[in-house]
């Protein structure tokens, strides 16, 4: 095929910091024969039969397969780009064409191949893949990359020849331009996701165009390097629970077929990539929500990329939660790496996972988080607590927020994010984390809607940051703090809080705030659950018929309340099913101040007297 004049230009002048130096990718990966990309015919025979063995394993293909017949009659998709986007399109192709691709290999039913074709055929035809947000066009590359290599077989020519074209003109040959490729020098997900898409594109077209084909593969090895380093040094993601299901499950896409393809790895793996599935798994509380911060639902879908990690670390464990979630769950369709775990699970026994035995994890990274329970089943006790920065990526003002989790419920949360578009159309600029940027006009992505501390009502100080130290990992006495100090103007002297789970039986959160003159403190934590005040300091919640029993030790004056959680602009978001509780007080600046609130079962309450946080137990 005759390729644009700029094509020859990135073959011979690589795309600038992204050239060829200490990058090996052996030279079968511009040749062979399909299928090859992640699904070999020989995996076929390995996968019916971990089919017919393990139950898990059958739930998972039998969705799969159960799902593709309602996809036999589903329209076929249609070219409409909302505000920026035309990503809702691909990703729901991306699904039905893995689908239906793998029904089609497992079971040989010519139904599944001729719907999938048709889904291909409907994107190549779309006028473009929507560049411009190039997220679109790498989950579009991703879908005719699978679609065309695993039907291949099944493909007329002209389809092959039609899709083929598609994958170059449509994705390849876009990420060329400057205009569309600036993610090659992210750190975020958007690096991982469009550099998994053409790595998929250039395997599953690279006997069509060898030498450009390898050069993306190389542009690729070496960009997301980048991304991988943010996971250093345990694992931890600057993006929150549902951004690293998005950018760790392409990366890993991207890894695993790289290593299928050539036989080798080609991707280095640092420590904190290898890590990861350990953050992932402290990040899931056993109400069955995640600890959402940043812009995450709490929801907790299955993670296909931990069956990767799980197989890589030789750790079975690491896949607790995930088995939990596959057991219970009644929404495994909508997983779009579904056929991908089935792959990556081959060789595990899922039915030989032990209960994890940490009970603590805190991350030493970027956008630093930490969670302490008192064991993992379903009605343990669960607290996180959160510091970093807002500057990061899809970042909030939320430093010393925090989620509690007790009795099988999720009793203090965090809100789940505003869907994007809804406020890129009001002409807000969502995406700049300057201090006065209008990102901080939204609600829910300010202090004022986190469970934290906001002084004299001002906005949390953007570019600042905050870290989180590890006080004690005793079973009595776990416990964390973060000093969040940064975050206010210098009126502030000091704000400290920690974190604590004692004798597997209470959490207490305690703060420390030390003012440089007068001023106001609003202390704030949001519910779903019925709040009954008791006093002056005492709340009682109550939810799905279950009680926990919140105790505020409070200076003398001060008394609880609570409030409506709706947003004051009309732009915002309503949260009519959530309210919070908490109090305002006015501090002088000639002395600390200490508050704690205590989370126990309704009964009778031990006193404990108030400690310092400097002075807790190690």
């Amino acid at each position: 095929m005759k390729l644009p004049w700029f094509c020859f230009i990135f073959l011979f002048f690589p795309y600038i910091g992204y050239t060829q130096t200490g990058v090996q990718i052996p030279k079968s990966a511009a040749s062979g024969s399909h299928p090859r990309i992640l699904f070999s015919e020989a995996d076929e025979v390995l996968v019916n039969q971990m089919v017919v063995e393990d139950s898990l394993f059958r739930k998972m293909h039998q969705a799969i397969v159960a799902e593709s017949e309602k996809l036999l009659d589903e329209p076929i998709p249609v070219y409409k780009v909302t505000g920026r986007r035309l990503l809702d399109v691909a990703r729901e192709s991306r699904r039905k064409i893995f689908f239906l691709s793998y029904a089609w290999r497992m079971t040989k039913d010519d139904r599944y191949l001729r719907r999938a074709e048709s889904e291909l055929l409907a994107i190549s035809a779309f006028p473009d893949w929507n560049p411009s947000h190039f997220l679109d066009a790498a989950e579009l590359t991703m879908a005719g990359a699978i679609g065309l290599d695993w039907l291949y077989a099944g493909l007329s020519p002209e389809s092959r020849e039609t899709i083929a074209q598609a994958i170059i003109n449509k994705g390849l040959l876009p990420s060329l331009k400057a205009e569309n490729n600036n993610w090659l020098a992210f750190e975020n997900n958007w690096n991982q996701v469009c550099n998994a898409g053409m790595v998929f594109g250039a395997l599953a077209v690279k006997e069509r165009i060898p030498d450009l084909a390898m050069n993306i593969l190389r542009r690729s090895v070496r960009s997301v390097s980048a991304a991988m380093q943010v996971y250093e040094p345990d694992g931890g993601y600057p993006e929150g629970y549902g951004y690293w299901a998005y950018g760790t499950t392409f990366n890993v896409l991207m890894i695993s077929a790289l290593e299928k393809e050539t036989g080798v790895g080609v991707i280095p793996l640092n420590d904190g990539f290898l890590k990861t599935g350990y953050y992932l798994r402290h990040m899931g509380g056993p109400s069955g929500q995640n600890f959402n911060y940043s812009d995450n639902h709490p929801v907790m879908p299955l993670n296909p990329a931990m069956f990767w990690l799980a197989k890589r670390n030789n750790d079975p464990e690491l896949l607790y939660n995930e088995l939990k979630i596959l057991r219970e769950s009644r929404h495994l369709h909508r997983v779009r790496e579904l056929p991908a775990a089935i792959l990556w699970a081959i060789g595990l026994r899922l039915d030989q996972v032990n209960e994890p035995r940490e009970l603590v994890w805190v991350g030493k990274g970027r956008n630093q988080v930490a969670t302490l329970r008192s064991g993992w089943s379903d009605h343990a006790l669960f607290v996180g607590l959160k510091a970093g920065s807002p500057s990061y990526p899809h970042g909030h003002m939320d430093a010393g927020s925090f989620v509690v989790d007790a009795l099988g419920e999720r009793w203090i949360a965090e809100l789940p994010p505003q869907n994007y578009h809804s406020l890129e159309k009001e002409g807000l600029k969502i995406w700049r984390s300057r201090q006065n940027s209008d990102r901080w006009r939204v609600f829910r992505l300010s202090n004022f809607s986190h469970n934290t501390i906001t002084i004299n009502n001002e906005p949390f100080v953007a570019e600042a940051e905050a870290r989180i130290q590890l006080i004690s990992d005793r079973p009595d006495f776990m416990s964390c703090a973060t000093d969040i100090t940064p975050m206010y103007s210098d009126d502030v002297r000091s704000v400290r809080r920690g974190i604590a789970l004692i004798n597997q039986r209470e959490i207490h959160i305690q703060d420390e705030v030390q003012l440089r003159s007068r001023g106001n403190i609003n202390w704030k934590m949001l519910t779903a659950a019925q709040v009954l005040i008791i006093g002056a300091n005492t709340a009682i919640l109550t939810q799905n018929g279950k009680q926990l029993r919140v105790v505020f030790d409070l200076p003398p004056g001060i008394r609880l309340k609570t409030w409506s959680a709706d947003p004051p602009a009309a732009f915002d978001e309503a949260n009519p099913d959530h309210r919070f509780i908490g109090f305002d007080a006015q501090l002088d600046g000639s002395r600390r101040y200490t508050f704690r609130v205590r989370f126990e079962a309704v009964g009778a309450s031990k006193e404990r007297a108030i400690i310092p946080i400097e002075q807790w137990p190690y």
